[in-house]
C-alpha cells in the first residue's frame, strides 16, 4: 500500500479496456469513487475527471485527513463495462501540517 503525507496532491489515474479487442476504449460513461477513512464514499464530480487519451482518465485529489483511503473508478457503454480494482493507499499525518 503506498503512503504518502497529509496535503499531497494525488493523481489517481485508470486505463479502460474494450475486452473483446484488448485495446483501450472510451466508456460512453466515467465515474469515480473515493472512500475516506471514516467510510463515508463520494462520487467524483464528473468535470474533475479528465481525459488524456483513448480510454485513459485522471483526478487530482487532495486528501485532507490521515488514514486509510480507497478508490474506484467505474466506466459503462461502448463496450466497455468496467471497473477498475478496489485502490487503497495511506495518509500519515503531520504534526507541522493541521
Amino acid at each position: 500500500m503506498n503512503i504518502y503525507q497529509v496535503e499531497t496532491l494525488l493523481q489517481l489515474n485508470v486505463t479502460f479496456y474494450d475486452v473483446s479487442l484488448n485495446l483501450p476504449a472510451d466508456p460512453t460513461t466515467v465515474a469515480l469513487f473515493i472512500e475516506d477513512p471514516n467510510g463515508v464514499v463520494t462520487e467524483v464530480a464528473s468535470n474533475l475527471l479528465v481525459r488524456t487519451g483513448v480510454g485513459t482518465y485522471y483526478s487530482d485529489f487532495l486528501p485532507t485527513m490521515p488514514g486509510k483511503w480507497t478508490y474506484k473508478w467505474q466506466g459503462t457503454g461502448n463496450s466497455v463495462i468496467a471497473t477498475s480494482r478496489d485502490t487503497s493507499f495511506f495518509i500519515q499525518g503531520s504534526p507541522l501540517v493541521s
